[in-house]
């Protein structure tokens, strides 16, 4: 199970688009060990719990 905390959609947005700038994938939501497909509201099989800190 995958945990992460992030403060803010512009950090969330860079970690989940540098395999696409990479050209590792096209799409941020293909890259299997990003957590962006659970942010998009699709089914996927690593599950992400946002933890509120702060």
């Amino acid at each position: 199970m995958a945990r992460m905390c992030l403060r803010n959609d512009s950090a969330v947005n860079y970690i989940h688009n540098n395999p696409v700038k990479d050209k590792v994938v096209t799409l941020p939501e293909d890259y299997y060990f990003s957590s962006s497909s659970n942010y998009a509201g699709l089914d996927y099989e690593l599950e992400v719990i946002l933890l509120d800190l702060f």
